[in-house]
Parts: structure tokens; sequence; C-alpha cells
């Protein structure tokens, strides 16, 4: 799949949820709602699946490094750095594909969630120890 079908892709998505809005909605003209869905709905639909995404690339990542006999801290660092060295290719790549470009803002985002998801694990380890 090339980054013009990806869009496609995305844009059908949208397009089906923007339609069932329109059948719940009879308030709103559809101009209004298409605007929304264009700009707001979308860029947040998009940087939701980038921090999930890299959460559970985190989280997996993290649970992965258990196997190595290090800290939990260093096995944390490890995969923050795994994580974002996966988002700088991923967003380097995109600036040889037509239709994309390098953003820093969902780097900041895979970063994000990558470091929840390590946080997540972190946290559900501790609550286990205390049992």
């Amino acid at each position: 799949m090339n980054a013009d079908q990806s869009i496609e892709e995305s844009s059908k998505v949208a397009e089906i949820i923007e339609k069932a809005i329109y059948a719940v909605s009879k308030d709103n003209p559809p101009e209004k709602i298409t605007y929304f869905f264009k700009t707001t709905f979308n860029n947040i639909l998009r940087d939701c699946a980038h921090f999930l995404e890299f959460l559970i690339l985190g989280v997996l990542a993290i649970l992965y490094s258990d196997k190595f006999k290090i800290t939990f801290f260093r096995r944390f660092c490890f995969t923050l750095i795994f994580c974002i060295l996966v988002a700088l290719i991923d967003e380097i790549i995109q600036i040889f594909s037509p239709g994309r470009a390098f953003e820093l803002s969902d780097l900041i985002l895979d970063g994000s969630g990558s470091t929840i998801g390590g946080m997540l694990i972190l946290l559900l380890s501790k609550i286990g120890e205390r049992r």
C-alpha cells in the first residue's frame, strides 16, 4: 500500500463516520459537519492512531525486554529509544513518499505513546508486586 492508497483508505473511513453523523444529527447543516470532519475530527483521529499505535509498541517492546536481566529503568530506556527510532525511521520514509511529509508532531505523539505504554507496564508490575 502506498501513501496515496493510505490517504484514500483513511478518507473512506472518515466519510463513513461522517455519513453516520448526518443520519443522527438533523440540526447541523451538512457543510458544517463536512468542514468539521475534514479538519478537526480527521486530525484528532490521526493523532489518536499515532499515540495508540506506539503505546502498543511500547508495551510489547518492554514486555519483550523482560528476557534481558537488566533493571527496569534500563529496559524502559532501551524500549523508549527503540520506539523513538522506529518513529523516526517512519517519519524519514514519509519524506520520500509522495503526498506525505515529516511531521515533528507525529514523532512527539509516537514518543509519548511509547512512554505511556512503558509507564503503564511499570505501574501494573508495581501493583503485581504488592499482591
